[in-house]
């Protein structure tokens, strides 16, 4: 340790990381492309947990409850960017409803938020 004072060290230690920082930088690109999978894992879990609250055992668990089938629809595939499916909740209360395709997943977002002007378009209601 270079400096016993906490102060002093911690002064030391961002110099450090100024002075060093494209090294560093450098350094942490190699290795995030030597590792893609472990990152790509690592950001999973933690974007599981603070979105949803949940952890890839409960994905899992989940995906095994569904018979790796979308929620709604059924279908075997999850489509969308990370061809996985997607968890879908209830925005007011956070509560995880289920695993959702991505064709589902954007449709309930859909409804959600313009429910009332779907419902007036296919006449299944009066306009105000």
């Amino acid at each position: 340790m270079p400096h016993k004072d906490l102060l002093v060290r911690k002064a030391y230690q961002e110099a450090y990381r100024q002075k060093h920082f494209e090294k560093r930088k450098l350094a942490s690109n190699i290795w995030r492309e030597k590792n893609k999978e472990s990152v790509a894992t690592n950001m999973r879990i933690r974007a599981y947990k603070r979105l949803y609250g949940i952890t890839i055992a409960d994905y899992d668990r989940m995906f095994d409850e569904q018979n790796g089938l979308c929620a709604v629809c059924g279908s075997d595939k999850a489509l969308g960017r990370g061809r996985r499916f997607h968890v879908d909740h209830d925005h007011i209360t956070g509560k995880v409803r289920g695993l959702l395709c991505h064709l589902c997943n954007t449709a309930i977002g859909r409804i959600e938020r313009y429910g009332d002007k779907w419902l007036t378009y296919l006449g299944l209601v009066k306009e105000p």
